[in-house]
């Protein structure tokens, strides 16, 4: 920055020293924010840090998947256990939900494994302090007799347990749900 007078305010090249009309010595202090604008700044960037890392928090502790139905599903010859769930969002940022992914358990044994991914690679949308159902089809393991004849008479609590993943403005949170059914 070029010097200047400060008694008169005239801006002089580098070379010189003094001021030409009153002989005063030249400021060469470099122009400075003022504390408040950097203030401000800093507010503002720690703002956005926290916002950033409180965001997945604030939106996993908003979203509950619940059982809406269950059920065997018949597809051609192929039939299978399917639970029908309702993903709700009360927060007020909506999210689009990118998977689920549970292991079902029958009086404590591992009976099943529910996996859901969107069909179109899209995220299934869920609008703010709305909600979005989607259908999981049960992968069936090998169980005990006692267990499938439980589920097989209606008399089964089916616990499933696993993550979900939800996706906002491209950033990817993954939240521990349950889901619990009786199956008939």
């Amino acid at each position: 920055m070029n010097p200047k007078c400060p008694e008169c305010g005239l801006v002089y090249p580098e070379s010189f020293t003094f001021c030409k009309k009153d002989g005063t010595l030249l400021s060469r202090r470099k122009r400075r924010w003022p504390y408040f604008m950097v203030a401000a700044a800093s507010v503002i960037v720690l703002a956005a840090v926290a916002s950033a890392l409180a965001l997945p928090s604030y939106l996993t502790s908003r979203l509950v998947i619940t059982v809406a139905g269950a059920g065997f599903q018949l597809r051609g010859s192929d039939a299978y256990p399917e639970v029908a769930l309702r993903v709700t969002n009360s927060s007020l940022i909506p999210f689009g939900l990118q998977s689920v992914s549970s292991h079902c358990l029958v009086s404590g044994s591992e009976v099943a494994t529910a996996e859901w991914k969107p069909d179109n690679n899209q995220p299934l949308s869920v609008p703010s302090n709305g909600s979005a159902n989607l259908r999981i089809k049960l992968n069936v393991k090998i169980f005990g007799i006692g267990d499938l004849f439980g589920m097989a008479t209606g008399n089964a609590e089916l616990d499933c347990r696993g993550p979900a993943e939800i996706i906002v403005s491209g950033i990817r949170v993954s939240r521990q749900v349950d889901f619990r059914c009786h199956v008939r």
